[in-house]
C-alpha cells in the first residue's frame, strides 16, 4: 500500500484526482530507466525494463489493461509500446493511464513485476477529451507570447511554468493560466503542473535558445541550458501529452543534439514530427526567424505543416506604428539612455543611426538584452552589463527611437518602449504589464511570436476539428484574421493620421473588429460570448467569418 499519497476526488469537473505529497518527502528526478542530471544535457528515455536492475527505483508511464480490485496485480502496458507488466500498488479506477514515480522492479522475467514503495507517487490520466486536446501547458512561458497565439487559435492555456518568478508574474498579469515557478525537470514541479493542468493534452515550450543562437554562446549540447529541451520532452511523457509544440531559434533545427532528442522521443513514443521555419518579416514588418516543431501522438495522427507564404501588404514599421507617441513620464525616464549608453551607442558622436528604428523599413529582431546591454538585466539573469570582450566579439545590438516632444519641449533618444516592441512582434500592444518597463522589454526579446504560434496551433486545431467533424479553418485563414485584429489593436495605441495600408480587403477586415475593439484576445474568443452563434470552434478566424461563413477547407 502506498502510504505517501492521499487520493482526493472532485478536482475542477469532479472527475480527476490529485496526489497529495506528505511533508518531508524529497522527490528524485524522473529517470525513465536511466539516472539523469539537470546539470548536463540529458537524454529523454521512456522506460525500458532491460535498463533497470532488480530492486532499482525508477519511473514509468503505462496504461491499465486489467484493473485489479485487490490492488495486488494490475495488468498494465507501457504507453505506445508492447511491453506488458504487473503493478502491485494502489490505483484508482477512474483513470486509464498512470505515471508511476519511484516504483521498484521486483522481477524481470518472464513478465516484469513492478511494486509501489513508500516513496511512490502516482499521477492518473483520463482519456483525452476534445476540451483537453485544446488545453495547453505553457512551459518556459515568459510573459505569454506563445500563449496569445494559442488563445487566438481557440486553445486555452491552463498552466504557465517558468523558472523565473518575474516572468511568471508578468504572464499572470494578463493571462488567466495558473502560474507555477519551478524547474519542470524535477518531479515535484511535474506533480504541481499535473495538479493545475486539469488533464491538458498539449505541451508547448519555447526552449532555451542560448546554446544555439548566433548571438548566444553557441555551445549546443555542451551548454547546460540545452537540457531544457530534454526536460520538456520528459515533462510531456510524465504528463501524458498528446501533442507537443516546440519553438527555438532557427539554428536549433540543424543542431545534432536537438535532432537526436526529438528523434529519440518520437521513436520511443510513436509520436510523429513535423518541423518548419517561419520568418516573421514575410507577414509582419519585423524580423524574427524561428524554428517550430509539432509532435503528435498516434491517437491524433501525423500533421504535416508547411511554411506560410509571404504577404506583401505590410512592409514598413510605420504601418504598425505611424509615429512615436509620448508615454508615461516614468516610462520615458526609465528608457532614457544614461551617459555610458549615449557614448556606447554613438549618440554623443552622432554615430547612432544604425541603432535607430527605421520607420519606413522592417524592425530588427527583438533581443532579451534590449535596454540592458550595459547594465544588469531586469529579469535577474545578469547582475552586470555585458563584458567588453563579449561586446567586441558579438557587437552592441539595440533598438533606439527619438522620443515624442517631452513636456519641457525637449527630444530624447531612448530605448524602444516594450509596448512598441510588442506591437512590432505581433503581440497585443494594449496589454498593460505594469510599471517595470525594463523587465517587460526584456520579456519581449525572448517571446515566442504570437503570429508564428498561431500558425502552428492552427495546424493542430484544423486536425482536431477534422477528427471531430467540425468546421475546419486553415492556418492561412487564422493569420489573416489575426493580422487584421492586431492592426485594429495597434490603432488604439497609435491612431494613423492617414491610411498607410493600401489593401482594401485588409482595411475592411480591420474595420470588422471595431465593435470588439475593447476586448483582449482571451475575452474575444471566450466561447460563451459566441454560444448559439458560432457552430464549432471559436477562434479568431471563425469570429471574422461570422455571420457570413465562407467555404473552408483543411490544410
Amino acid at each position: 500500500m502506498v502510504n505517501l499519497i492521499k487520493i482526493i476526488s472532485g478536482w475542477w469537473f469532479g472527475t480527476a484526482v490529485f496526489a497529495q505529497i506528505l511533508p518531508g518527502v524529497r522527490l528524485p528526478l524522473p529517470n525513465f530507466g536511466r539516472f539523469v542530471s539537470i546539470l548536463v544535457a540529458m537524454s529523454c528515455n521512456p522506460m525500458e525494463f532491460s535498463q533497470v536492475d532488480i530492486g532499482q527505483s525508477f519511473d514509468l508511464v503505462g496504461k491499465v489493461l486489467v484493473f485489479d480490485l485487490e490492488h495486488s496485480s494490475h495488468f498494465m502496458q507501457i504507453r505506445n509500446g508492447d511491453t506488458r507488466f504487473a503493478y502491485e500498488g494502489l490505483l484508482t479506477g477512474e483513470f486509464h493511464s498512470f505515471t508511476l514515480f519511484n516504483v521498484c522492479l521486483r522481477q524481470q522475467f518472464p513478465m516484469p513485476i513492478v511494486s509501489a514503495t513508500k516513496d511512490t507517487v502516482v499521477l492518473g490520466h483520463q482519456a483525452p477529451t476534445w476540451t483537453s486536446t485544446h488545453s495547453v501547458v505553457d512551459l518556459c512561458c515568459g510573459f505569454g507570447g506563445l500563449a496569445q497565439g494559442a488563445i487566438a487559435a481557440g486553445f486555452e492555456v491552463v498552466t504557465a511554468v517558468d523558472q523565473n518568478e518575474r516572468m511568471v508574474s508578468l504572464h499572470t498579469k494578463v493571462h488567466d493560466a495558473v502560474g507555477i515557478v519551478g524547474d519542470f525537470g524535477t518531479q515535484d514541479t511535474i506533480v504541481e503542473i499535473w495538479k493545475a493542468s486539469r488533464g491538458a493534452s498539449v505541451i508547448a515550450s519555447g526552449f532555451s535558445c542560448q546554446p544555439f543562437s548566433t548571438l548566444g554562446d553557441g555551445k549546443g549540447a555542451s551548454d547546460s541550458r540545452a537540457n531544457c529541451l530534454t526536460k520538456t520532452l520528459n515533462a510531456a511523457m510524465c504528463l501524458h501529452a498528446y501533442a507537443v509544440i516546440l519553438e527555438c531559434v532557427a539554428p536549433a533545427a540543424q543542431d545534432c543534439f536537438v535532432k537526436s532528442e526529438v528523434q529519440r522521443f518520437c521513436s520511443r513514443t510513436g509520436f510523429t514530427c513535423s518541423q518548419i521555419e517561419l520568418r516573421l518579416d514575410q507577414t509582419w514588418p519585423c524580423r524574427r526567424h524561428r524554428a517550430w516543431w509539432l509532435l503528435t501522438a498516434p491517437e491524433i495522427g501525423e500533421i504535416k505543416m508547411y511554411p506560410w507564404k509571404a504577404l506583401d501588404n505590410l512592409w514598413a514599421v510605420q504601418q504598425i506604428i505611424p509615429e512615436i507617441r509620448l508615454w508615461d513620464a516614468g516610462d520615458e525616464k526609465h528608457l532614457m539612455l544614461d551617459d555610458h549608453e549615449l557614448e556606447a551607442f554613438g549618440v554623443t558622436s552622432d554615430m547612432h543611426a544604425k541603432h535607430m528604428l527605421n520607420m519606413k523599413g522592417v524592425a530588427p529582431c527583438a533581443l532579451h538584452a534590449w535596454g540592458s546591454q550595459l547594465r544588469a538585466c531586469p529579469c535577474g539573469c545578469r547582475h552586470y552589463g555585458f563584458a567588453s570582450c563579449r561586446l567586441a566579439a558579438k557587437g552592441l545590438h539595440g533598438c533606439l527611437v527619438r522620443s515624442a516632444v517631452q513636456l519641457d519641449g525637449s527630444l530624447l533618444i531612448r530605448h524602444i518602449h516594450p509596448n512598441e516592441a510588442m506591437g512590432l512582434n505581433s503581440m497585443d500592444p494594449v496589454l498593460d504589464y505594469g510599471e517595470d518597463v525594463g523587465l517587460t522589454l526584456s520579456a519581449v526579446g525572448q517571446l515566442a511570436c504570437p503570429l508564428q504560434a498561431l500558425w502552428v496551433f492552427g495546424f493542430l486545431d484544423a486536425k482536431l476539428n477534422e477528427l471531430q467533424r467540425m468546421p475546419v479553418f486553415t492556418p492561412d485563414a487564422q493569420i489573416q484574421a489575426y493580422r487584421s485584429w492586431m492592426l485594429m489593436r495597434c490603432r488604439q495605441v497609435w491612431p494613423p493620421s492617414e491610411e498607410l495600408i493600401h489593401d482594401a480587403k485588409l482595411t475592411a477586415m480591420i474595420g470588422f473588429w471595431d465593435e470588439h475593439k475593447d476586448l483582449s484576445m482571451a475575452e474575444l474568443v471566450f466561447p460563451l460570448r459566441w454560444e448559439g452563434k458560432i457552430v464549432g470552434p471559436v477562434h479568431v478566424a471563425s469570429i471574422l467569418d461570422f455571420p457570413d461563413p465562407v467555404q473552408r477547407k483543411g490544410p
